[in-house]
């Protein structure tokens, strides 16, 4: 992976991420149910989900990141799981 080629798309996909955890330091230490009624990450999920599947054919398939990609894609189901079960922390 060459820094240079990768970096924005790497960027982007750490500032969504932070996204997500910004919204779990706002819920953190809430009771199971006022962490799923304050939870906004599903737009957010979504989104990224979209931006992965747009991304990936612009990256090397042997990249750092397109792996990384395409393990988040293999393991989604459970990486969404936060948004419907209060008692799971992202």
């Amino acid at each position: 992976m060459t820094q240079a080629t990768n970096a924005p798309i790497a960027t982007e996909a750490l500032r969504r991420i932070g996204e997500l955890y910004a919204i779990e330091a706002d819920v953190r230490g809430q009771s199971p149910a006022h962490r799923l009624a304050a939870r906004r990450s599903k737009p957010i999920v979504d989104a990224m989900r979209l931006w992965f599947e747009a991304q990936l054919p612009l990256l090397s398939g042997r990249s750092t990141l397109a792996e990384a990609i395409r393990y988040a894609r293999s393991r989604w189901e459970g990486l969404m799981r936060f948004l419907y079960d209060g008692r799971s922390a992202s």
